[in-house]
């Protein structure tokens, strides 16, 4: 077992199977309800809680008091003053708890580790090595948070959850289905969970970036948004009605896998002409590769675009026009009011943006596109982590995961 401090008590559950666990978790959602409350609004008095949530008084205080015993939100002594008393005002402790946040990715593992509050306490980077098998990557995965922990300065809030964001198709459901995934994750959640005690939730890395822009990023000026992730794959993750869109089972935002790529290029689905063949990292690569470009990665092919290399131009333009066809694809479908570009092809954005946004003003309806809309994303690397992490808090945070009526 291990000696980093955890805290399992703050994630909802998300079935609860006995009347007693039933009646437990609802008072838990309300209480969590009014902790969300706390958190947006700190510092604030018991009364103007009650008006923030449609709570009565009584119910707000049995809560607060709650709150304050479970050491979530801390409140000041009451003072008196020639006008009577001052309401006390109710603050969020931060540092009651924190969270795991860890971006698996196929060529690096970015980490980080958050307050309630949001706030960043360390960070971890490193090449992610060929792990085989779920026993590796836990192996990997708790170095991970092992070195998250020791980085902090000073003692380090009970870690209540882990989040971990992972290229592929993740299932809704039945997670151990066989998929494109290269690592089992149910077999990973259930190992992570059992050892630290603690709620682990695994999602598609483009949706975790999608929920890390929510919390963290532009997608907070947003209720409607996507993040297109452009990295070694191509993804996107949706925001619609401010909620991570998933799909019925799941897979929803593969646009790296619409038939509009390379028709005689594998994609690392197995199948021909999927759009990733050209329009991402694998896709430069493999056209510098075919080229007989003498490159080591993506960053070395826009290096040789930027000084005039006629091949590495025509690749690029060739990525560009792709792009162009995913983005337009996606306008065209969901209309967001913002699509964030990210990954570490994002990078380079100064040799294809300008040129991606000339094209897809082609290809889109014209009333609906916007090249103001069009953006990189600021967070670099650190929105996939971010968003693991913030995928714990909004459990946390949001009694709309699980609904009051469910638990009845």
């Amino acid at each position: 077992m291990t000696n980093i401090p955890t805290r399992s008590d703050l994630v909802l559950i998300p079935n609860a199977s006995t009347p007693a666990d039933r009646s437990i978790e609802k008072r838990r959602i309300r209480k969590h309800f009014l902790l969300n409350v706390i958190r947006e609004n700190s510092p604030v008095s018991r009364a103007e809680i009650s008006k923030l949530s449609g709570y009565n008084a009584p119910s707000v205080s049995s809560l607060v008091d709650e709150l304050v015993e479970d050491n979530l939100v801390w409140e000041e002594t009451a003072r008196t003053t020639a006008r009577g008393r001052r309401p006390v005002p109710v603050q969020i402790n931060g540092r009651a708890a924190s969270v795991v946040g860890i971006d698996l990715g196929w060529s690096s593992t970015v980490g980080v580790l958050l307050d309630l509050e949001g706030n960043v306490i360390s960070t971890f980077e490193a090449d992610t090595s060929k792990f085989k098998g779920a026993k590796a990557n836990v192996r990997w995965l708790r170095e991970v948070i092992a070195e998250l922990v020791y980085a902090s300065d000073g003692p380090v809030p009970p870690i209540c959850g882990i989040g971990i964001s992972i290229p592929g198709l993740v299932p809704r459901r039945n997670p151990e289905t066989p998929i494109i995934l290269k690592s089992p994750t149910g077999e990973i959640r259930e190992l992570l969970s059992n050892e630290y005690n603690i709620p682990v939730i695994i999602d598609n890395d483009s949706r975790m970036m999608a929920i890390g822009s929510l919390w963290f990023g532009e997608g907070r000026n947003h209720k409607n948004f996507g993040v297109l992730n452009l990295g070694y794959g191509l993804g996107f993750g949706m925001v619609m009605n401010g909620k991570p869109v998933r799909g019925a089972r799941g897979f929803a935002g593969e646009i790296g896998h619409i038939p509009f790529g390379d028709a005689h290029a594998k994609c690392g689905c197995g199948r021909m002409g999927c759009i990733q063949t050209v329009a991402s990292g694998e896709g430069l690569e493999r056209m510098a590769r075919e080229g007989g470009l003498d490159v080591t990665d993506v960053k070395d092919l826009f290096d040789l675009g930027r000084k005039k290399n006629k091949q590495a131009l025509e690749i690029i333009d060739k990525f560009s026009d792709s792009l162009a066809r995913a983005i337009s694809t996606i306008f065209n479908l969901y209309d967001p009011a913002a699509l964030i570009i990210s990954g570490r092809v994002a990078r380079s954005a100064d040799m294809y943006l300008d040129d991606v946004i000339s094209r897809v003003r082609k290809y889109t309806l014209p009333s609906i596109i916007d090249p103001s809309r069009i953006s990189i994303s600021q967070m670099d690397v650190r929105l996939g982590p971010m968003g693991a992490a913030a995928s714990i808090l909004h459990r946390i945070y949001y009694s709309s995961h699980v609904e009051v009526d469910k638990v009845i």
